[in-house]
């Protein structure tokens, strides 16, 4: 593996986090988007700093407030991001902009958080289930194993 691509997943793991100071810097508030230089995308529920020299940048939403439920849906529909920018071509504020991305309204044309919120509920129960069926899966697997062994 690149040692890019291994700094790109690494980077990922972490939510874009790379350390922790005490140095003085602003603090951003929770429930805000971060965006890094490759266009990697994180929704953060905590207070952050970032510093000025790695060409991170944050989107607060103006007249609402994320929740954890609308700021991964919103951060999911930014992730094609990542595929746009990279090194030779970094993400800045200038550059992303005047980007749309397609939002669920409700009749009034107004961005429908209730829908996002229940949207990745659905899809945390979903996985939830998964994760359910593929342990009673090994149970049983090894179950079968441990009685044909005897």
């Amino acid at each position: 593996m690149a040692m890019d691509t291994l700094s790109s997943v690494l980077d990922l793991e972490n939510m874009g986090i790379i350390g922790y100071t005490d140095m003085e810097a602003r603090i951003l508030p929770a429930n805000t988007i971060a965006v890094d230089m490759f266009g990697n995308v994180f929704y953060r529920d905590f207070e952050y700093k970032e510093v000025t020299h790695a060409r991170v940048f944050t989107l607060i939403p103006n007249g609402y407030e994320l929740t954890n439920q609308s700021g991964l849906y919103i951060t999911s529909a930014l992730s094609w991001l990542a595929r746009m920018f990279s090194y030779n071509n970094m993400c800045s504020y200038a550059k992303i902009k005047d980007l749309s991305i397609s939002l669920p309204v409700d009749d009034e044309d107004n961005i429908n958080f209730s829908y996002m919120e229940r949207y990745i509920r659905a899809i945390e129960k979903s996985a939830i289930a998964d994760v359910v069926r593929y342990r009673d899966n090994v149970i049983a697997t090894t179950k079968s194993i441990v009685a044909n062994a005897h």
